[in-house]
């Protein structure tokens, strides 16, 4: 995870990990049973399309991946720089 803030930092983007989708992070790793591989596989398949996304547009400041993203029933919250509302992707 510390690899993807770091990355997207470069883009003055802060990426977030609500508590929900660590928890849904672990349980996938959990059920594939291949220890930290698994949970770098995980975030990775759903950090491709924002790490593709997020240099194209310069107005978003901030990503939160989400339980519902993780569990593929919504997207991430974007929220773009200087504003307080985010918005679901």
């Amino acid at each position: 995870m510390k690899q993807y803030q770091k990355l997207l930092a470069l883009d003055e983007v802060n990426l977030l990990f609500d508590d929900g989708a660590l928890e849904a992070i672990a349980r996938k790793a959990m059920k594939k049973d291949t220890g930290a591989r698994a949970l770098r596989a995980i975030i990775e398949e759903f950090m491709l399309d924002i790490m593709y996304e997020i240099p194209k547009d310069d107005s978003i400041g901030q990503v939160t991946i989400t339980r519902e993203y993780i569990e593929g029933t919504g997207g991430p919250l974007i929220m773009l720089r200087g504003q307080d509302v985010a918005r679901i992707q």
